[in-house]
């Protein structure tokens, strides 16, 4: 399920970039056909499992599945304004603070990038359509406890997620990144979150880019798993090649801070 969240997402993403409905059109068909269904209500209240392959996944209802799901709703909304979109993406974010938010701002447990940075971008969205105050609060506390505390930061920078075994977590802060800068450039931000967010993605892409990366070699042109390291293909390989995932996250990393710098 939670995939295609990030399918729908990638869909509209898509529509914004071309200006094409095409891809908006089947974003709404994924989301109403086959990811509404799929909702489950409780007395912790509604939202969407991470499997449906049997009835007791109806109960994996998960950070990773919801918090993209309240994004893709809440831009649904925006287009259509059709009310059960924005009752959806409501619905949704209330599971998640009721659940499995933390006051310290972890986003579940652990705490990973991409699931704080969507739920950060979903609660920013939220604020935007109803004008709660609340809802940008929520998103501010969640990117701050991401760029300060230990269980996602390694000396300054964002940590590691990933390993030789299990790779996907490599790209988790490519997602975690472009919404950070949304909450930057976006004028009702806190000043205060948003230097400091700010200046924390700065820091991390002058560490990758002047100390740790050289487009002119082998192998270190690569971005590595961690932004404090040059890429090694003795310490970070796997069957000889460089990790796409790790690469991608380092090339998210250049390309927001970028246009982070671009539009202030």
């Amino acid at each position: 399920m939670d995939d295609m969240a990030w399918i729908s997402s990638t869909m509209l993403h898509m529509t914004e970039a071309t200006g094409d409905d095409t891809y908006f059109n089947m974003a709404k068909k994924i989301y109403d056909t086959h990811m509404v269904t799929q909702g489950k209500e409780d007395e912790k209240g509604w939202a969407l499992p991470w499997k449906t392959t049997s009835p007791a996944d109806k109960d994996t209802r998960y950070i990773c599945t919801n918090a993209p799901a309240c994004v893709v709703a809440c831009k649904l909304y925006m287009k259509t304004k059709e009310p059960k979109y924005l009752e959806d993406a409501q619905k949704l974010y209330d599971f998640i603070t009721a659940n499995l938010m933390l006051p310290d701002g972890r986003v579940e447990e652990p705490p990973l990038t991409y699931t704080q940075g969507t739920f950060a971008e979903a609660a920013r969205l939220l604020y935007h359509i109803t004008e709660q105050r609340s809802y940008l609060k929520k998103a501010e506390t969640a990117v701050v406890y991401t760029i300060s505390s230990s269980r996602c930061v390694d000396k300054g920078l964002l940590r590691n997620e990933g390993s030789l075994d299990a790779d996907d977590g490599l790209i988790f802060k490519a997602v975690f990144i472009p919404y950070a800068v949304n909450l930057v450039l976006d004028e009702s931000t806190s000043y205060r979150t948003r230097e400091e967010v700010r200046n924390f993605l700065l820091h991390n892409a002058k560490t990758l880019w002047f100390e740790h990366m050289n487009r002119d070699l082998w192998p270190e042109m690569y971005c590595g798993p961690y932004w404090g390291n040059t890429y090694s293909v003795k310490s970070d390989e796997k069957n000889g090649t460089a990790y796409m995932c790790a690469h991608a996250s380092g090339a998210s990393l250049l390309e927001n801070v970028t246009r982070m710098l671009s539009t202030r």
